[in-house]
């Protein structure tokens, strides 16, 4: 029904899994790493700006139906 090989699949993988992760340290050290970090900081803090106002609107909404 179901045939799990994990042997023998070679040094493919760890090859793979290495070289990605020196691209991704290259990357991170470079000033390109500094500019997507900070980017990525800025993301998510405006997401979660938004969410809090469509949290709060939302409560606010509710609440007037309730009223009914």
């Amino acid at each position: 029904m179901f045939d799990l090989r994990l042997g023998g699949a070679g040094p493919g993988p760890a090859l793979g899994c290495g070289t990605l992760l020196v691209l991704l340290g290259i990357i991170l050290i470079s000033p390109v790493g500094a500019f997507l970090i900070t980017t990525l900081g800025w993301v998510t803090a405006v997401a979660g700006v938004v969410l809090i106002v469509l949290g709060i609107l939302s409560w606010l909404s509710g609440n007037r139906r309730d009223r009914r």
